[in-house]
């Protein structure tokens, strides 16, 4: 099992305090093979387990001042799950069971709290005291359903205090959906924000039935409606750079980036 290629991370830009540590990955320099090619950190899309426990390692390895990432089974739901995670009877912290959950939140250090992309959006959320932060996976469905709101909710942070970075994820041209989706985020939106929502949809050009949904955009509306101003990122279209990032809509077959972020 040979390492391919050199790897790199896109940081979090964004204001976060200097004990703050936030990253995703890029799909060059880890052992996985094709499909796959590089730094997969899926265990569920057909790649070699041997090959994604040797990039995690590796991505563990990397990360100065971090103990352990907790993983989650991702079901584009709107469950956050507060790490470390403690088996039940017990007063041990237990890194090796995967909750059911698309966000995790944490006070302790030392302990990543990651997410799994290849096109929905990767958030990272940090007070600006540096003393809690979450990452969340936000599908259409996620998002629709408040898992953003819910992020925020566990923060005993205010509104105003805390800090959000968007990760790459595809952007407006890449992603078509059908009327649900539009119809969702319209149902879940509030009245103020319900305009700002539908244009965030733009018609296509060759099926009236379907739009181009731009999720980060959506994102930033919902997070700005309920009081988070400071929103950094969301610049980066997966899809659109092959070389740098897996994208499950280009591909199909394909690995997964993580996002992350700890307390140093």
């Amino acid at each position: 099992m040979t390492e391919r290629g050199a790897g790199d991370f896109v940081k979090a830009n964004w204001p976060a305090p200097a004990n703050i540590v936030g990253l995703s990955t890029v799909r060059t320099g880890g052992y996985s093979s094709y499909p796959f090619n590089g730094l997969n950190l899926a265990k569920h899309v057909g790649d070699s387990e041997r090959s994604v426990e040797a990039n995690r390692q590796k991505l563990l390895r990397s990360c100065e001042g971090l103990k352990s990432i907790q993983w989650l089974s991702q079901v584009h739901g709107r469950n956050i799950v507060d790490l470390p995670v403690v088996r039940a009877g017990t007063a041990s912290s237990d890194v090796i069971s995967i909750p059911e959950a698309d966000a995790s939140y944490t006070t302790a250090r030392s302990i990543g709290c990651a997410v799994l992309t290849a096109d929905c959006v990767p958030l990272l959320f940090c007070d600006d005291s540096g003393r809690e932060v979450a990452a969340v996976h936000a599908g259409w469905r996620g998002m629709a359903a408040g898992i953003l709101e819910q992020a925020v909710g566990r923060f005993s942070a205010a509104e105003k205090h805390i800090l959000v970075w968007i990760g790459p994820a595809i952007s407006q041209p890449k992603f078509e959906v059908g009327f649900e989706v539009k119809k969702a985020f319209v149902a879940s939106a509030s009245e103020s924000s319900r305009s700002q929502i539908e244009a965030s949809f733009k018609i296509s050009a060759t099926n009236p039935h379907h739009y181009f949904a731009d999720l980060t955009q959506i994102a930033r509306i919902r997070l700005d409606h309920i009081g988070v101003k400071g929103v950094y990122g969301g610049n980066l279209c997966n899809y659109s750079s092959s070389e740098q990032f897996f994208s499950y809509r280009r591909d199909k077959v394909t690995g997964r980036m993580a996002t992350l972020i700890y307390i140093k």
